[in-house]
């Protein structure tokens, strides 16, 4: 395990061995994360990825949550508080950010998917240039 935090009551364990097994059956491991120690933890055991940074206005958020009429959506938005001000210091260590106001969900998987296709057929050397 190199990394451990609690979200909304629920504890996430990231370990290593995991995401190798993974990455070694051809796999990208997808994760989310709503804290920079997160970020810190992936990025001290290395390995290939894509740090991609979703991002909505507080307002989007709030509708999103039902407009946080319950005491779980309210600890959620002062989550996203805690959050958009770490992420403000920390946002040029993304590769991609992605404003989710702007761009829809089917589009955003497309862009992440471009992204990803690109990154990995450079890393293997299979990339083209025309």
């Amino acid at each position: 395990m190199f990394h451990e935090e609690v979200r909304n009551g629920t504890r996430l364990v990231y370990d290593r061995e995991r995401l190798d097994r993974i990455r070694d059956g051809g796999g990208l491991p997808v994760v989310t994360l709503d804290a920079t120690a997160g970020l810190d933890a992936f990025e001290r055991v290395g390995g290939s990825g894509l740090g991609v940074l979703l991002r909505c206005s507080r307002e989007t958020a709030e509708r999103r949550l039902q407009r946080g009429s319950s005491a779980a959506d309210r600890a959620r938005l002062r989550a996203w508080d805690r959050t958009a001000k770490q992420l403000d210091r920390v946002a040029g260590r993304f590769p991609l950010a992605v404003d989710t106001d702007r761009v829809a969900p089917p589009a955003v998987a497309q862009l992440v998917h471009l992204v990803v296709q690109t990154t990995s057929s450079a890393r293997d050397g299979s990339a083209t240039s025309g």
